[in-house]
């Protein structure tokens, strides 16, 4: 049976110090029948120049020149022109293991979903810029899982095997067909993924550790601008009202995700000026606590910061930051 074609989208700005290790992780794919866009956002350094590189090398490659328009943008560029029957994101500053694609496409395919999801290792770089690695926060399960569009809904919001991110999952293309993602925010994952998950057939998760994501200094996710968590809070609290029109039991999982990003909020929050932000994360933090003690599938890192809640704001914030 022949392969079919997937595409892979790789966003790029300003990260010529780690584009070539990414490049070189998607050539090394051991599934060949690929299509990889590298959509330069706009880079002021090297990086669109590389990516030119790279494509006179490998006529799999196509790139996209373009205006500055955030990482969302970048990716709607890319999804305008795909041709592969799958899809699949990596960002630009992380890489892949070898058997990534071809994984991904075996868990989807053995399980006839539309979606298949893998682990994540994550990593730092030390001093002498050696990969520090360390496992994502999830739950420990071992082996290939199949979930229903409820299950997969709920296990991502309570963050059990995997979260929203858009990299690390494998997509029939046509799920994008009428969604794309908020250009302009931060946190877009989390007002996206649930959207193809919603009009999936089911979702299959597969416990390998297959990609690999940089935790980097001035990256999005460090950053701690109010903007950027305005932002968090707007994506889950927009989430969960969508959610809620189709599938109204999954309350609990929504008020768990919102209740984490709560917490994320006001504990880097708490050094800025933004009073409001502030107030609102931990008026809402008050609201769902209860709840969340209460729930038997919350998330037990959300479990103990409501217990923690307790306490008061500043011994929260303070064991929060500590922990």
């Amino acid at each position: 049976m022949k392969e079919p074609k997937i595409s892979i989208i790789i966003p790029v700005y300003n990260v010529e110090k780690y584009l070539k290790r990414c490049i070189k992780s998607v050539l090394n794919q051991d599934y060949k029948n690929l299509e990889i866009y590298l959509v330069d956002d706009g880079s002021t350094d090297n990086s669109g120049n590389l990516c030119d590189y790279y494509a006179e090398i490998d006529n799999r490659i196509k790139v996209i020149h373009k205006i500055n328009g955030g990482l969302s943008s970048a990716r709607n560029a890319a999804l305008e022109k795909v041709s592969g029957k799958y899809l699949t994101f990596i960002d630009s500053d992380d890489y892949v293991a070898k058997n990534y694609i071809s994984i991904l496409y075996k868990t989807l395919y053995e399980n006839e979903a539309q979606i298949s999801v893998c682990c994540e290792l994550r990593f730092k770089l030390d001093n002498s810029n050696k990969e520090i690695f360390y496992e994502a926060p999830y739950k420990k399960y071992e082996g290939v899982k199949a979930l229903t569009i409820i299950e997969g809904l709920r296990t991502m919001m309570t963050q059990e095997l995997f979260d929203a991110s858009a990299w690390g999952k494998l997509y029939l293309s046509s799920l994008f067909e009428n969604v794309r993602y908020p250009e302009g925010i931060n946190h877009e994952d989390i007002g996206t993924t649930f959207k193809v998950f919603c009009i999936s057939n089911k979702i299959a998760f597969n416990s390998k550790c297959l990609y690999y994501y940089f935790q980097r200094e001035g990256s999005i996710l460090n950053q701690r601008n109010t903007k950027t968590l305005w932002d968090g809070i707007d994506m889950v609290e927009y989430q969960k009202n969508e959610i809620m029109k189709i599938y109204p039991e999954l309350i609990e999982a929504c008020d768990c995700r919102c209740f984490s990003m709560y917490c994320h909020v006001i504990k880097e929050a708490i050094n800025s000026e933004d009073v409001k932000l502030i107030k609102y994360s931990w008026d809402k933090i008050k609201q769902l606590r209860g709840k969340i003690i209460l729930q038997k599938n919350s998330r037990k890192k959300a479990k103990i910061a409501a217990v923690l809640s307790f306490l008061g704001k500043n011994m929260f914030i303070k064991i929060c930051s500590i922990i």
